[in-house]
């Protein structure tokens, strides 16, 4: 058997692409140095992004895509905050308009958006529409049961609209904020009197969320740099919140669409809740009543139950 001598590597020749040694023991690299390479992957390759900055650069990662359904997720997601609302006791009424200018306002009875100062020394209700995962679904107390994103939605929502304004009534005044081009804050949240507000032209039902003492108001305006088409589907959304009528009895839900000044508003509502989808719906009459008598809201297992 032939023995080589085992060289230590930094002693190995050196070969260019043609098997030839050059003089000095390197090989012939010519171009092809790692430095300088626009394709290595190194530490100044790591971008970092900051706030909602992520949002905007890759959409699809939380509503899906920039297409239609993309889209619509906005309005999902300003929605589940109001059921959030509901479900926790403190809402049982909610509107939703889609305005004659494309944009839709999602308006709730609930216990209003915080105003007060967070410690990161902003006021809550700004932190909660500029950062990601801040919201009162992380601790509990605050929601024992939830839906949509936990804790990003409204600021996914701000950052993929060009537009988007807030109005808290809360402690007996109205809170009113604004932000723009994504999410940059263009008003900071001032108190306004009760006279002071746009609701004025927006509500003509004495009896609608706009008559209580507490609750939000969110209009929003999809950014059409992000998304293919921003022209909300009225009957796509009036299917969503009717399922969601269905699945939170007694929650009273109105839907107009402006656009269409001849389109009746819908009002939705299940006193009954799932009970009457089987009935309505699926046309199953005479369902057993002792099975229907069991309402799982009222469980124990719904205190600790989060969705």
């Amino acid at each position: 058997m032939n023995q080589e001598t085992l060289l230590p590597a930094q002693q190995l020749p050196m070969q260019n692409m043609n098997g030839q040694v050059d003089g000095d023991g390197q090989a012939d690299g010519g171009e092809g140095e790692a430095d300088g390479d626009e394709n290595e992957y190194g530490a100044t390759g790591i971008d970092v992004l900051e706030g909602l900055e992520a949002v905007r650069k890759r959409p699809a990662m939380y509503v899906g895509d920039t297409s239609s359904s993309g889209l619509h997720h906005l309005i999902w997601e300003v929605v589940d905050n109001s059921v959030d609302e509901a479900m926790a006791g403190h809402c049982d009424k909610i509107d939703v308009t889609i305005h004659r200018d494309g944009s839709c306002q999602v308006v709730d009875n609930g216990r209003g958006i915080p105003t007060d100062m967070h410690e990161s020394g902003r006021p809550a209700a700004e932190v909660v529409f500029t950062k990601l995962h801040a919201g009162g679904k992380f601790k509990t107390g605050a929601y024992v049961m939830s839906g949509g994103l936990h804790g990003v939605g409204i600021s996914v929502v701000n950052a993929l609209s060009e537009k988007l304004e807030a109005e808290i009534r809360r402690n007996g005044s109205i809170y009113k904020l604004s932000f723009s081009d994504g999410g940059m804050l263009a008003k900071p949240m001032q108190q306004a009197g009760r006279d002071d507000t746009s609701y004025q032209d927006y509500d003509d039902d004495p009896q609608g969320p706009m008559s209580a003492p507490t609750g939000t108001s969110v209009r929003f305006w999809p950014d059409p740099e992000i998304f293919e088409d921003t022209a909300f589907k009225a009957q796509t959304v009036k299917e969503r919140l009717r399922i969601m009528s269905f699945l939170n009895k007694g929650l009273q839900i109105r839907f107009r669409d402006l656009r269409v000044p001849s389109r009746m508003a819908a009002h939705l509502e299940a006193t009954d809740g799932m009970e009457d989808y089987l009935e309505d719906d699926l046309e199953l009459d005479g369902l057993d009543q002792e099975f229907m008598s069991d309402d799982i809201s009222e469980t124990a297992e719904a205190d600790t139950l989060a969705v």
